[in-house]
């Protein structure tokens, strides 16, 4: 059997083949297993959400536009929805929002966010 690593400690992968292909037998051994950040760890399944870098408050220029993102973690996937003064705001459903060019009417407007899992659905 092959085993082949590659890239740096992020993006190391792991990949297999079978020594003997006519036979088709072969076996590995796993040790260890390193994730990246906010993924799952072995074991852990169903971890709640935990906001860990929450939005920053922007004063912005009319015309310009802001841009906020927030830092989770938890058992992925994660469901993200912004909210413009309380009112969700449609396609807003990314971990990072951007929004158009202010405007006058923006004046005093806020930006929020919730995030849920959806792993135990």
């Amino acid at each position: 059997m092959d085993v082949v690593q590659t890239g740096a400690p992020a993006t190391n992968y792991l990949a297999l083949s079978v020594a003997n292909l006519a036979a088709q037998v072969g076996a590995f051994d796993l040790d260890f297993i390193a994730l990246p950040a906010g993924r799952a760890r072995a074991g852990q399944f169903d971890l709640p959400v935990a906001i860990v870098q929450e939005p920053v408050s922007q004063a912005i220029a009319l015309g310009a536009r802001a841009s906020f993102n927030v830092g989770v973690t938890g058992t992925p996937p994660m469901l993200y929805q912004w909210y413009r003064s309380g009112v969700a705001i449609l396609n807003a459903t990314n971990r990072s929002y951007t929004t158009a060019p202010l405007q006058p009417s923006d004046q005093g407007a806020t930006f929020s966010v919730t995030v849920s899992t959806s792993a135990a659905a």
